[in-house]
């Protein structure tokens, strides 16, 4: 094991010199002399902040390495302290440039920042709270993967399944693209800007049918919201039902996301509903039910939820298999969103994953440092381009933590 110090004679007494993985400067707890080691000199203790010395009595080295374990635990705690304090600054600095919402950070299992900031409603002056149900767009599309991956599980299809399977013929080289293809964002299915038709379900692929191939399936990525709309079309062919009672029996009634769901669902609280901004403040309506808006995105939730979303993914294995949490965190092409998430390194070396979600109205981003076990979640009910920025001022800052 690796020593932290290295003794070395000073006069009677000995002085006990730093390596630099010990921190050296006091935090504002030590300056303010509540979690400072002590100076044992001549069986006299007086405070001092970075430099211990003891005599030879081997009592004396047993009340040093008690002081040491304080002074070390009350750092961690002043920097746990300066993260909440950090992270909760850089919201409230984006307000300025009109940032609202709601924000959700946990630290080791515990939240440490729940909050809202700005209103819900600019009109009607209503603040955004914790319970505020936001549009969180494409993170939405976690969802669509693991309830996918669960019916996969259960024996009810298989990703490697050509989508023709289910959907019937599609129609030449279509008709080679699988489940999987979909979730990796590789079907080469949909011509970027193709129009689909949305209406229902029958007509949505009818209308992949009549459209052209934009690349040979597997051969290239491009991230598709319909592939997530064709995954929530088999969803339903699978099981008979419609996407949103699948969504909420398989994952949120489990998971205790009990505000979670489409906003024109009769059981979403619809008073709990921030309204959404577009680029020139104006108020826009909430989503509509048309079939095509499930599979990609445009699940509302709030910071409470996804603190229930973030227990079932990433701390333990109940409602998810560790089978399912692999296939999705596997990084299948380095750079490029697979299964959901992006699987990004900080300019630091830190492995961390992220996922957002943006629309005209509505703003959202999630981001887990396991290393660190710090999951945040925000929100932001308004299309100012926000995200991008805030999301960048946490990851430099988090990155910057522990060093």
């Amino acid at each position: 094991m690796k020593e932290f110090f290295r003794w070395k004679p000073y006069r009677k007494y000995r002085v006990l010199h730093h390596y630099k993985n010990v921190p050296e400067e006091p935090c504002a707890l030590q300056r303010q002399g509540s979690c400072s080691v002590m100076q044992i000199k001549q069986n006299s203790l007086t405070r001092c902040d970075s430099t211990l010395y003891y005599t030879k009595n081997k009592c004396m080295s047993k009340m040093l390495l008690i002081a040491m374990t304080i002074s070390l635990l009350s750092k961690k705690s002043c920097n746990g302290q300066d993260t909440v304090n950090g992270l909760d600054k850089i919201f409230r600095t984006y307000m300025d440039s009109g940032f609202a919402g709601a924000a959700i950070v946990v630290k080791d299992d515990k939240v440490v920042l729940q909050k809202g900031y700005g209103y819900a409603n600019e009109e009607k002056k209503i603040a955004n709270t914790v319970k505020t149900l936001f549009n969180v767009a494409s993170i939405g599309k976690q969802f669509t993967a693991v309830t996918i991956l669960k019916l996969e599980e259960k024996g009810l299809l298989n990703t490697k399944d050509f989508i023709t399977k289910y959907t019937g013929k599609l129609g030449g080289m279509k008709d080679s693209a699988t489940v999987e293809h979909l979730l990796l964002h590789t079907s080469g299915l949909f011509v970027e800007g193709i129009q689909l038709d949305y209406s229902s379900r029958d007509k949505y692929i009818e209308s992949i049918r009549n459209t052209p191939l934009e690349s040979r399936p597997g051969e290239k990525h491009r991230y598709s919201n319909a592939g997530y709309t064709l995954i929530a079309a088999i969803v339903e062919i699978v099981t008979k039902q419609t996407f949103e009672n699948v969504l909420h029996q398989m994952i949120f009634q489990p998971a205790g996301m009990k505000n979670t769901g489409y906003p024109w669902e009769s059981r979403i609280q619809k008073d709990l509903l921030a309204t959404g901004y577009n680029k020139k403040r104006e108020p826009q309506p909430a989503e509509q039910n048309i079939w095509g808006n499930r599979g990609p995105g445009n699940i509302a939730t709030n910071t409470e939820d996804m603190f229930q979303w973030y227990r079932v993914f990433w701390t333990h294995d109940k409602l998810i298999s560790q089978k399912i949490k692999e296939k999705m965190l596997k990084d299948y092409i380095p750079g490029k969103e697979t299964f959901s998430w992006n699987k990004p390194t900080s300019a630091g070396g830190k492995k961390f994953f992220v996922k957002g979600g943006g629309r005209p109205d509505f703003e959202s981003q999630t981001i887990y440092f396991p290393d660190e076990k710090v999951f945040l979640f925000f929100s932001i009910n308004s299309d100012k381009d926000l995200r991008r920025l805030i999301y960048r001022d946490i990851v430099a800052f988090l990155d910057n933590q522990g060093r």
